[in-house]
């Protein structure tokens, strides 16, 4: 008899859950496009930023803030790369954050990283914008938005092989959409819980071939594109999905935007700063210095 090998749950776990769910295949999107992309300077982040994670633009700043460990604090960077604003979460705690969203009423901070996959105190803070002082130093209470993922059966993975990471969110005012990085395979799978605080299990909804790590997300002002940014092997990219129908983000076209001229640069934040103009973060690295780069959408557009 073969002797059972406890240590295989996880790796069943993954192979349970990779054949409980179609991706979209890649090569099956007609309107599918790779373009070799090199994004144009933006401006440095003070050294206070050197794990900087997630990424928005609004109150003409952009906010982001430390990853794993870091203060609860967010802070409101302008174009020079210049402190304008630290924000103290009061009844936060810095666990792993990893992404930020917003949508006209709230800024939504996810401490969902998990490269363990044996968390089960992920949190969402929902913060308001009325609360945030575009100067200066200032503290605001968040409301708590706690979940887990509907299929998450075992919490005993091994380090980096669990699909129930996550560093990447959206908001659309009703509903929060978590992209997650999926060690074992390299997809993302989309999950949708509301943007309400209280306790919420996080629904599936679909699969994506990303061929990457996926590390942040934004939807632009319209919430008619999303951009995920990612990397595999040190080498950074960004898919941008459009047309799509409602929540149904790869149902249109697809974009995929190799930043081979960066490789090494560790993006981690994303947001949109136009329709058509990126706005990546990068975290200090052996080759980079953590920082903005642009990348627009558009080659005849100027960097925003």
């Amino acid at each position: 008899m073969t002797r059972f090998d406890p240590f295989m749950l996880p790796v069943l776990a993954i192979l349970l859950f990779s054949c409980n769910t179609q991706p979209v295949k890649n090569a099956e999107k007609a309107a599918f496009r790779q373009t070799v992309a090199t994004p144009q300077p933006g401006f440095p982040l003070p050294s206070e930023l050197q794990e900087t994670s997630g990424l928005i633009y609004s109150h003409n700043l952009f906010w982001t803030f430390n990853d794993s460990g870091g203060e609860n604090i967010l802070y409101g960077v302008d174009r020079n790369g210049n402190i304008q604003a630290e924000v103290t979460l009061n009844n936060a705690r810095n666990v792993d954050w990893e992404d930020i969203a917003q949508d006209s009423a709230f800024i939504y901070l996810a401490d969902a990283g998990n490269n363990n996959g044996n968390r089960t105190d992920l949190v969402i803070y929902r913060i308001s914008k009325a609360q945030l002082t575009p100067s200066g130093k200032s503290a605001a209470d968040a409301d708590l938005i706690r979940f887990s993922f509907e299929d998450q059966q075992t919490f005993g993975y091994l380090p980096r092989t669990t699909p129930f990471d996550c560093e990447a969110l959206v908001a659309t005012g009703e509903n929060l959409y978590l992209f997650t990085k999926n060690w074992a395979d390299e997809t993302t799978t989309v999950y949708r819980l509301p943007a309400q605080p209280g306790e919420h299990t996080a629904r599936r909804t679909a699969l994506f071939e990303v061929n990457g790590l996926v590390t942040g997300a934004d939807l632009a002002p319209s919430q008619q594109k999303l951009a995920l940014s990612g990397y595999k092997n040190f080498r950074p990219f960004v898919w941008v999905f459009s047309q799509f129908e409602e929540d149904n983000f790869f149902s249109g076209e697809a974009a995929f935007f190799d930043l081979e001229p960066i490789l090494d640069a560790q993006t981690e934040g994303i947001c949109f700063v136009s329709e058509d103009s990126l706005a990546i973060s990068c975290e200090r690295t052996n080759s980079f210095r953590e920082q903005i780069f642009w990348l627009p959408l558009d080659p005849n557009q100027p960097a925003p």
